[in-house]
C-alpha cells in the first residue's frame, strides 16, 4: 500500500505516508513514538481507532453526548529505523468501517504541503476567519482543504510560536499598531515596564475636549496583574469618552510621568484642570508634566477617606455624622460658609484632638481642591468626582467579564469597547445636531448656533438666560459659555450668540446639515409621487368620497408635531400603537408604501370603520381554532 512512499529522511516519508492514506480514503494520526538502539520507532494508527467514553452517570444529568467517527479502527503501521536507514511495515491493513464515506471527517483532517503551510500563513497574516476560509476553499477538491477546526490549531500554534521569548507588553504593542493605535513602550534597559497607547479617535477628542481630563488607574484586568492607567474625557454630549491608556507594572511616579509624557506629546496645549483621587505619585507627576495645569481631588474619595479614618476613633452612626457635616464643608459656595461649617466640626469634636489633627493635615489644607466654592470657578464643567475613569472602568469590567485575560485578549476587548462607547457618541451628537427644541430654535439668540454645539450647552444657556439676580459669572468660568450679563447684553442688542464666544469643548463632531431644507428635502422629493397618485384617486372618486378622504387627511396633518424628530427611538422602548406616528417612523415607512398601491392606501382611508372591524374579528378566530 506504501510503497514508494519511503523519503531521504524519516519526516518526509511521513508526509509521502499521510498523502497516501489521504488518497486511499481514511487518515492517521501518530500513536506512539519510541528511541531504540537501531534509531527510532514510529507507531501510526487510523484517526477512527479507539473508541468514546461515554460521560453518562446513572442518576445524574450530563450534558448532550458528543458525535464521533471512532470506532476502534484496528489499523496499525509504523516506521523504523533512521534517516539514512528506515523501512515502512503496515501491522494490520483492515479498517472496520467504510472509506470515503465521510472524507472531510478524515480525509482533510491535517496539513498535507508546504505549500498548504505557506498559504495558510498567508491567510494568518490576513486574518481570515475560519469560516471564511471554508467558504473560500469549498470549490476546491476534499484532498486540497482542512476543517476549520484544524486551521484554528494551526491559528493557536503560530500565536505560541509568535508569544515565544517576547513579554505580553510586546505582543500587545504589534496588536495596537495594527489596529491603527500609537504606542509608546518605556523601558529600563531591556526590560520593558509600562506601555502607552492611543486610538486615532483618541488623539481628535483630545484636540478639541482636552481641557479636561480624569485620570485614574484599576487593577484585576488581566492575568499578569499590570495596572491599568485610564485617561478619560468629556464629550460635548456630557458622556466619557476613553482617551488614553497605559499598562503600568508598578504605580509610581517615574511610570505615571512616562505616560503623561507622551500624552502630552499629543496635545496642543496643556489641560486646564485635571481631577484625581489623592494618589501622591499620579498627582506628583502631574505637578511637573503638567506644571501650569490645576489639580482637583475627587469628593467622593475624599468623603470616604475621612469616613475609614473616622471609624478608628468613633462607631459607625458618629463617623456617618462627621462624613455628612464634611460634605457640608466640601459643598459650601462660599469661603464663609466653608469656614463656619469647619468650625462646627471643630466644637463638635474638640474631646477628639487626633481626628481633628487629622482633618485639619490632610484636608483642610488642601480644601481649595476639593471645595465647591473653588471648583465652581474653574473649567470643570460641573464635574467634581472622578466618576467618569470610574465609571469607565465599570462598564470596561462588566465588558469583560473576568480578569484572568491575556493582554492581547484584553486589548482587543478594550479596542471593541472603545469602538462602541464612541458609536454612542455619535449618534449623541447626531441626534443632538438635528432635536432641537422649539423654546430655542426660534429664538435668533441661538440662531448661529443651532445645529453646531451640542444639546447640553443650549439647555444651560436658555436655564442661564432665565435665572434672576445678579450674575456671578458660573457659566462662563466653569463651563466655558456666556453668562448671564453676556446674554442680555446680546440679547439687548438683536444679536445672536457667536461661535467664538463658546469653548471649542462644545462643538459636535458628527453634526447633520445645519439647513432645514436639506433634511426636509429627501423626504418630500421621495414622497411626491405617492402625493400625485392619491391627488389622482381622489379627482376621480365621486363627492360624498372625496368628502371622507379630505377628513381623514386634514385629521392626520393636524395632529402632525411642529417640530417633529427625524432620528429613530432608543432600543427597547415599544411603540404605541395610541399615538401619530413621529416623522422618523414616516420615513422609514416610506419603502413599504411605495411597495403599496395609492388606491389601497386611499381604501384605508376611506374606510377606516372597515380595518377596525377586522381586528375585532382576529380574536374571534383565534378563539375558534383553539376550539
Amino acid at each position: 500500500m506504501f510503497d514508494g512512499c519511503i523519503g531521504p529522511t524519516i519526516k518526509e516519508s511521513i508526509a509521502k505516508i499521510r498523502s497516501k492514506a489521504v488518497s486511499e480514503g481514511f487518515g492517521i494520526k501518530q500513536a506512539k513514538k519510541k528511541q531504540t538502539k537501531n534509531g527510532w520507532t514510529f507507531t501510526y494508527r487510523c484517526e477512527c481507532s479507539m473508541t468514546y467514553k461515554s460521560q453518562k452517570v446513572e442518576g445524574k444529568k450530563t450534558r448532550k453526548e458528543k458525535p464521533t467517527k471512532k470506532c476502534n479502527c484496528p489499523f496499525k503501521m509504523s516506521i523504523k529505523g533512521s534517516d539514512n536507514d528506515h523501512h515502512i511495515s503496515v501491522d494490520n491493513p483492515s479498517h472496520n468501517h467504510p472509506l470515503n464515506q465521510a472524507p472531510f471527517a478524515w480525509n482533510s483532517s491535517r496539513l498535507k504541503s508546504d505549500k498548504m503551510i505557506e498559504e495558510l500563513q498567508e491567510h494568518f497574516n490576513a486574518r481570515t476567519k475560519p469560516k471564511q476560509l471554508e467558504l473560500l476553499w469549498s470549490t476546491r477538491a476534499q484532498s486540497d482543504r482542512i476543517r476549520p477546526k484544524d486551521y484554528q490549531n494551526y491559528i493557536a500554534k503560530l500565536k505560541k510560536s509568535k508569544e515565544k521569548d517576547r513579554t505580553p507588553l510586546e505582543i500587545i504593542s504589534e496588536l495596537a499598531v495594527e489596529r491603527g493605535w500609537s504606542t509608546e513602550p518605556y523601558r529600563l534597559g531591556d526590560l520593558l515596564l509600562s506601555l502607552f497607547f492611543i486610538s486615532p479617535k483618541g488623539k481628535e477628542y483630545l484636540q478639541t475636549n482636552g481641557s479636561f481630563l480624569s485620570l485614574d488607574a484599576t487593577y484585576k484586568t488581566n492575568r499578569h496583574n499590570y495596572h491599568l492607567l485610564q485617561i478619560t474625557g468629556l464629550a460635548p454630549t456630557g458622556q466619557p469618552i476613553p482617551i488614553a491608556y497605559s499598562f503600568l507594572s508598578n504605580e509610581n511616579v517615574d511610570q505615571f510621568g512616562f505616560a503623561l509624557r507622551q500624552l502630552k506629546k499629543h496635545v496642543t496645549q496643556d489641560p486646564l484642570c485635571v481631577i484625581t483621587d489623592k494618589d501622591a505619585a499620579l498627582r506628583s507627576a502631574l505637578r511637573t508634566v503638567f506644571p501650569h495645569t490645576k489639580l482637583f481631588l475627587c469628593r467622593w474619595h475624599a468623603l470616604n477617606s475621612i469616613y475609614v479614618k473616622a471609624r478608628d476613633f468613633f462607631d459607625h452612626e458618629t463617623s456617618e455624622e462627621i462624613k455628612g457635616m464634611c460634605a457640608n464643608i466640601m459643598h459650601a459656595e462660599s469661603i464663609e460658609k466653608c469656614e463656619k461649617a469647619y468650625a462646627e466640626v471643630r466644637e463638635r469634636f474638640q474631646d477628639q484632638e487626633d481626628f481633628i489633627l487629622y482633618l485639619h493635615e490632610h484636608w483642610w489644607k488642601i480644601r481649595e481642591t476639593v471645595c465647591q466654592y473653588s471648583m465652581r470657578h474653574n473649567r470643570l464643567f460641573g464635574k467634581t468626582t472622578t466618576g467618569l475613569t470610574e465609571g469607565s472602568h465599570a462598564a470596561l469590567k462588566a465588558f469583560l467579564g473576568t480578569g484572568r485575560f491575556k493582554l492581547d485578549t484584553l486589548f482587543h476587548m478594550i479596542h471593541r469597547h472603545d469602538e462602541i462607547v464612541y458609536n454612542r457618541v455619535r449618534d449623541r451628537e447626531v441626534r443632538d445636531a438635528v432635536s432641537i427644541p422649539p423654546s430655542i430654535r426660534s429664538q435668533t439668540l441661538f440662531s448661529e448656533v443651532v445645529h453646531v454645539v451640542s444639546s447640553t450647552s443650549l439647555t444651560l444657556l436658555k436655564e442661564e438666560l432665565e435665572m434672576v439676580g445678579e450674575c456671578d459669572h458660573h457659566l462662563r468660568l466653569s463651563f466655558g459659555l456666556p453668562c448671564r450679563c453676556e446674554l442680555r447684553t446680546l440679547l439687548s442688542k438683536g444679536a445672536s450668540i457667536h461661535l467664538d464666544l463658546l469653548d471649542k469643548h462644545w462643538r459636535l463632531h458628527n453634526h447633520s446639515p445645519t439647513s432645514e431644507e436639506t433634511l426636509s428635502t429627501p423626504v418630500l422629493t421621495d414622497l411626491s409621487s405617492v402625493f400625485d397618485n392619491i391627488r389622482s384617486v381622489v379627482v376621480t372618486s365621486p363627492e360624498d368620497e372625496q368628502q371622507i378622504i379630505l377628513a381623514q387627511l386634514h385629521k392626520y396633518v393636524d395632529e402632525l408635531p411642529s417640530v417633529p424628530s427625524l432620528l429613530e427611538p432608543e432600543k427597547g422602548k415599544r411603540h404605541s400603537k395610541k399615538r401619530i406616528p413621529s416623522s422618523f417612523e414616516v420615513r422609514r415607512s416610506q419603502r413599504i408604501v411605495s411597495s403599496v398601491s395609492s388606491s389601497q392606501l386611499v381604501i384605508s382611508l376611506r374606510h377606516p370603520e372597515k380595518k377596525k372591524a377586522q381586528k375585532a374579528s382576529k380574536p374571534v378566530e383565534k378563539a375558534s381554532t383553539t376550539k
